[in-house]
């Protein structure tokens, strides 16, 4: 479950929203059925971040994307857009109800081809992975308890010059309480200790939203 959110932020999300174009009826039919069948629909994904993480797939040919938390695939559906029709998103869900969602949307937007969606737990599923650089994106926002466990299975997945991006790493505000030492907030932290000081990777932490990070994979 996400921390409650700090009611000033709502309004910064509001005049965003305002800026952005508006979805297309496909996308507001799964907004409106993400709201009326999952029990937190908050955890879709933010549109200026859906918006940012287009803009990364700019340029590139034949894309390929690893997305960690399908959730309803508001997410997945603007990245395979974004990916083009040489592009692919592997997208990784855990839930049975959210990822019949997802594959329902999928099926209605005609992009069921550029879309592979692996149900089971993320780890699970990443160790099965070839452990060769071949994704060009890898967009993470599951399970937060697992996010250092997630960078140490894609880095090896994640191609130079690729970009991996985070979602949630100030966790309401709670990674930047010293106070606070739950499971998810302390794994957070290590995560972002862990992608910040990455030999392998120049990243930042934009506060943004609920916190993002953005790291891109440099030549060892």
């Amino acid at each position: 479950m996400l921390p409650a959110v700090d009611p000033s932020v709502n309004h910064l999300r509001e005049y965003l929203e305002g800026l952005l174009p508006a979805d297309d009826a496909l996308l507001q039919a799964l907004v409106r059925e993400t709201y009326s069948l999952t029990q937190h629909p908050r955890m879709l994904g933010d549109r200026w971040l859906c918006a940012f993480l287009e803009m990364t797939l700019i340029g590139r040919t034949a894309p390929r994307v690893l997305e960690l938390g399908t959730f309803t695939g508001y997410t997945t559906l603007r990245l395979a857009r974004a990916a083009g029709t040489s592009g692919h998103v592997t997208t990784l869900e855990s839930s049975p109800l959210h990822a019949d969602i997802a594959a329902k949307y999928f099926a209605a937007a005609g992009l069921e081809e550029r879309i592979t969606l692996l149900r089971g737990e993320a780890c699970t599923l990443l160790a099965t992975f070839p452990t060769t650089p071949s994704f060009d994106l890898i967009f993470i926002d599951a399970d937060k308890a697992e996010y250092p466990r997630y960078l140490e299975l894609t880095l090896p997945l994640l191609r130079v010059g690729g970009m991996l991006v985070a979602d949630n790493v100030l966790w309401g505000g709670k990674t930047a309480d010293p106070t606070l030492h739950d499971l998810r907030t302390e794994a957070l932290r290590r995560f972002n200790q862990t992608v910040l000081s990455h030999p392998a990777l120049r990243a930042t932490l934009l506060p943004a939203g609920d916190g993002v990070v953005v790291a891109t994979r440099c030549a060892e």
